[in-house]
């Protein structure tokens, strides 16, 4: 991925991927309710280029209802904007999926200029924190009290969260006493 995805976002066509991957997530969510599984929320990603065409709110909610997916059993991640223009299209995506009963997440929350911001002005279902605030050989002081801040105002705002890049016992015993229950 980290040699054809920049490739299709220079070129536009990450759109293509990123609806054709939805596609196959929701016909395989389809498949598997008819087969008699139990089904769990399924994310997936979108690119910031996506939001460039004004129409993803419709094509994403059009494959949804195609293959008569519940929308509890989808969650859009988009990542955090780094400019005006950006967050309010950002906005507008979020409140559409919102009002269409789709739930969104950010992803890699923590590493772009707008976290708080984005916990504030976005109405979205959950955070997943940036694996680059565990992924250290030793937590420091200020790390423990970044991931326990941004753990306690999510809560508070009734937004879940989720810990990327957990890999040990210890990073799961750390998490799990800050409050984070949840990790990838």
């Amino acid at each position: 991925p980290g040699l054809f995805i920049p490739i299709l976002e220079k070129s536009g066509e990450i759109i293509d991927l990123d609806l054709s991957m939805l596609e196959t997530l929701c016909n395989d969510i389809h498949n598997y309710r008819n087969q008699g599984y139990i089904i769990v929320p399924a994310s997936c990603n979108l690119s910031r280029r996506d939001f460039e065409f004004s129409d993803i709110e419709d094509r994403i909610i059009n494959i949804i209802r195609k293959y008569n997916v519940q929308t509890r059993d989808i969650v859009i991640e988009v990542t955090e904007t780094t400019n005006l223009e950006e967050k309010d299209r950002l906005a507008q995506f979020i409140n559409t999926m919102k009002k269409n009963g789709i739930m969104t997440s950010v992803d890699d929350f923590g590493t772009g200029y707008s976290s708080l911001s984005v916990l504030r002005d976005f109405k979205v279902n959950e955070i997943k924190i940036d694996r680059s605030f565990i992924n250290r050989e030793t937590i420091s002081d200020s790390d423990e009290i970044i991931i326990s801040s941004i753990i306690d105002m999510a809560k508070k705002l009734n937004i879940n969260v989720i810990c990327e890049g957990v890999e040990t016992e210890k990073q799961i015993e750390f998490l799990t006493r800050l409050g984070c229950f949840r990790a990838q």
